[in-house]
């Protein structure tokens, strides 16, 4: 059973604990040395002894640090208590060191420090409880830092798996809805034309493959979407036959753009679902994707009126299901808006340029 409650050390720290008492040892050698307050082996002694005294009360101010949660910078009486910490173990680095020094000087008939004992004591404890206090506090300030920066790490990733999650929800809403709009065109062709619904089953699995896929990314290249739109496209126009005209423009240099997977497949399943379907006439259908200097458009216009498709955007799995993933992975940064004039509809999706999976979505 682990009864400390600080973390266990790191070679980065043994480093900076002996680099900065290091330094003070030095530089006080350096300066007993430079007056002939000791000889070379009396100074190599305190050096020793300075190192070891404070290298084992350092650690227990560590542990106690920890134990009583003086790490927490936010609270206003940790430092109130953390001075007190100090104080009291400066005096102690005071005693014990002037203790080891004059039981070593003592053994060799060094008596006369231990006149100056009591003296001596004094005079290092400032020193001792300056110096404890720097490392502590260093200590402290560092060690919230890096608290602050894991809870950090943490949030994200929790936020991270959280998006991951609602994507997920939301891309698995698209299989069922999807396939139940599939088998149901296909059910109502078996008795009109056998080989006409094996064709349908052969796009419609294709279809179904890239969706099952879709979970496993975020995004996807707008070339793949395409050619899920196109496969699309040729199932729904065995069914509608001439009364689906479907047109595109579409700017060659937005195909190595990154899109949410199945974004266009859902709007021109919308368009047609209540454009097309509800026009007994030819209607066209139309895609047209291009990008400016920062941001993708995507545009699908079909026949129909404003208020069919603002009541599927707020109720049913389509508009609403696009809308609610381009803020997950977008945030603020894309848009979807809807267009209507007497004629026709106009879906707009606004994204920002992503050209590679790994690049940085939301700022």
């Amino acid at each position: 059973m682990n009864w400390l409650k600080a973390p266990k050390t790191t070679k980065l720290f043994w480093l900076f604990h002996f680099c900065g008492w290091g330094v003070f040892v030095l530089i006080n050698f350096i300066a007993r040395q430079s007056v002939h307050a000791e000889s070379m082996e009396q100074g190599l002694v305190s050096i020793l002894a300075l190192l070891v005294v404070n290298t084992v009360l350092c650690l227990m101010v560590r542990e106690l640090m920890h134990r009583f949660n003086l790490v927490n910078l936010n609270n206003r009486h940790v430092w109130i208590k953390l001075l007190i910490l100090v104080v009291c173990f400066g005096f102690v680095s005071a005693l014990l060191t002037t203790l080891s020094l004059s039981a070593y000087f003592y053994l060799f008939g060094y008596t006369r420090y231990l006149i100056f004992f009591i003296q001596t004591v004094y005079q290092n404890w400032l020193i001792m409880t300056l110096l404890i206090g720097i490392w502590s506090v260093i200590y402290a300030v560092t060690h919230h830092k890096e608290s602050i920066n894991q809870l950090k790490a943490k949030q994200q990733s929790t936020e991270i798996q959280l998006k991951e999650a609602q994507l997920n929800h939301l891309i698995g809403q698209l299989n069922p809805h999807f396939l139940f709009n599939g088998l149901n065109n296909i059910r109502g062709l078996m008795l009109e034309d056998v080989g006409k619904a094996r064709q349908m089953l052969t796009e419609l699995s294709e279809l179904l493959r890239y969706s099952l896929n879709a979970p496993k990314h975020a995004l996807t290249p707008l070339a793949e979407e395409i050619k899920v739109v196109h496969n699309y496209i040729e199932l729904a126009q065995i069914q509608y036959e001439s009364r689906l005209n479907y047109q595109e423009s579409i700017d060659q240099n937005t195909l190595s753009c990154m899109v949410p997977p199945m974004t266009l497949q859902l709007l021109i399943e919308n368009a047609i679902k209540h454009g097309v379907d509800q026009n007994q006439h030819p209607s066209d259908l139309i895609l047209r994707i291009f990008k400016d200097q920062t941001h993708l458009h995507m545009q699908v216009s079909n026949p129909g009126q404003i208020q069919t498709d603002f009541k599927q955007q707020q109720t049913g799995i389509g508009l609403n299901n696009i809308k609610k993933r381009l803020q997950l992975i977008f945030g603020q940064q894309a848009s979807l808006n809807i267009e209507n004039n007497s004629e026709k509809v106009t879906v707009n999706i606004v994204l920002p340029i992503i050209s590679h999976p790994e690049q940085e979505l939301v700022s």
